[in-house]
This record gives structure tokens, sequence and C-alpha cells, in this order.
């Protein structure tokens, strides 16, 4: 219980919450965790809005275990992998959107790509993993497709965790029979995803 706790206060106080903001990211998504199989499947929409100069290549992050099954892009002409090393991010890899034009300042891109692979534990308990007995997901594992700078956003999903676990996010929650939809209107700067078989009332 002191784990969970500590967890909570962690979510409180480093999930950020952004105010005073007219335009931000937003994310749908349907997200199954299976914990036996340290497995994900997602599929992910993403309303991107570009804060930085005109640029003709867009570069995100995503876990390097992830394989993308269908991926769609507003002006996408191509996309490419890059696996080099990213400093403090050891799970991730580079995603490089090439478009067929510049996207502008403030000017909004729809993303929709499903994709599914292993966050596999190396030990039974630890951050950044998919365990049988601990599920945690961050912009850490990344389990979500984001940006380098990363933006503040907006979000909603269902979340289906195969077995008998219950589920704690850094947004509104609301279940089911082993299905949570998480949301939040208020922007945040991360979606954080924590499932465990141990939780206990506090």
């Amino acid at each position: 219980m002191r784990r969970i706790l500590i967890f909570v206060l962690f979510l409180a106080l480093f999930s950020c919450q952004k105010s005073e903001v007219s335009k931000t990211n937003n994310y749908n998504f349907e997200v199954e965790i299976n914990p036996a199989e340290q497995s994900i499947a997602v599929s992910l929409q993403l309303n991107y809005i570009h804060e930085l100069e005109p640029t003709d290549t867009l570069t995100f992050y995503l876990h390097e275990n992830m394989k993308i099954e269908s991926l769609t892009c507003s002006k996408l002409k191509s996309w490419y992998t890059d696996t080099s090393d990213i400093e403090g991010l050891s799970m991730a890899k580079r995603m490089v959107f090439v478009l067929e034009q510049d996207v502008n300042k403030n000017e909004m891109l729809d993303i929709n790509l499903t994709y599914a692979g292993k966050i596999a534990a190396s030990r039974s308990w630890g951050i950044n993993q998919i365990s049988p007995y601990w599920v945690e997901l961050s912009y850490s594992s990344p389990w979500y497709l984001y940006t380098p700078t990363i933006e503040s956003m907006t979000f909603a999903g269902n979340v289906k965790v195969i077995g008998d676990y219950k589920l704690i996010s850094n947004a509104n929650i609301s279940n089911g029979n082993n299905s949570y939809f998480i949301s939040t209107e208020t922007p945040l700067n991360d979606i954080v995803i924590v499932v465990s078989n141990a939780h206990q009332q506090i």
C-alpha cells in the first residue's frame, strides 16, 4: 500500500497541468494490455499541433519494440525509423515523418496509427515496464507517440487489461469489467497508466 500511495503522490506532483492553453495536442486511443504476456496493443489518433517553425520533417518518439501495423498522417510523403541512441530514453526509437510540404506554425495534422509490441520487465517490480505483477507506462516507456519537446495534451481513451487488475492514472477514470476510460480536458504533459494485481483501497 505504501508503494501505491507514494506513486499517487508522484502523479500529483509531476503530471503538471497546463492552464490557459488555447491550442493543444489531443489524443484518442484504444489500448489493450496483457500483463501475462508483457504486451500492449494500441490504436491511436493524434491531433498534432505544430508549435515550432515551418518544416517538412517531423520527429516523434515511440518504444523501440512497437511494430507499426498502419499509419496515416496529413501531408505525409514517407516515414522511417531511426534507432540511434536517445539520451535519457534508452527504450525509444525515432519515427521520422517526411511531409509533402511544410507544416506551418500552429497548423494541425491528423495522425492515425495502430501498433503492438512487448515492453518486457527486467524484474518483478520496477518502472517503465509491463510485468505480470506491475505495469507502469508513461512517456519514459514510451508507449504513445510524442515529440521530443513533450508538448501538453488532452486525451481520452479506453484501456482494457487482460486479467484481474486495477488501474490508476494521472487523469479521470471510470471503469467497467477490466476496462477503464481515462480522460482529461485539462492539458497535461503525460499519459500515465499504472496497473497492478495488488492495489489496496486507501
